[in-house]
């Protein structure tokens, strides 16, 4: 996306082409509305922290300024260079089987007693108080069979959020 930032650099603010761009702004800021009509404002005074309707955030941009370390504009449509993804039809979209963030790898690791787990490391704090991290040794409570909560925990992230939706408790 090729945005003309030229006009964030005039310090008169009474020169047309920072007004032009200021509206401009505001203009393109209509196509970025959140669910209340809102953008971020991005004047001196309200340094994107505060947001407004497009047409009072090009007005606040004349008035005050333009916050000069708005350098890229994320929160008006600009994507930062190197984060870039490919945007897909299904993007967002989880079916009630798929977790993308790894919840059940994790919770199978540190309490049924993943394979990378097993491994008992041993060291201690300043205060010379030791601890053991692994599914070994101190960390039997955590196994189903001797701790019956961590089984229950298993049991209720599959439920579902709620009825007939397709996302479960883990999720959540």
């Amino acid at each position: 996306m090729n945005l003309d930032k030229s006009w964030t650099k005039i310090t008169n603010k009474v020169d047309p082409l920072f007004i032009k761009g200021a509206m401009t702004f505001a203009e393109r800021g209509k196509t970025l509305i959140d669910n209340e009509g809102l953008i971020h404002c991005p004047c001196r005074k309200c340094g994107n922290v505060k947001k407004n309707i497009p047409t009072v955030v090009g007005n606040h941009i004349i008035l005050n300024g333009f916050d000069t370390s708005y350098n890229e504009w994320v929160y008006h449509g600009e994507h930062i260079s190197g984060f870039e993804t490919e945007e897909t039809d299904n993007e967002g979209e989880e079916t009630e089987n798929e977790s993308s963030d790894g919840v059940n790898d994790l919770l199978d690791d540190a309490f049924r007693g993943g394979n990378e787990a097993d491994d008992v490391v041993r060291g201690g704090d300043e205060a010379g108080n030791a601890f053991t991290m692994g599914n070994k040794g101190s960390n039997e409570n955590l196994h189903p069979q001797n701790n019956p909560n961590v089984e229950k925990l298993f049991v209720d992230m599959e439920k579902p959020l709620y009825p007939g939706k397709g996302f479960t408790r883990k999720g959540y």
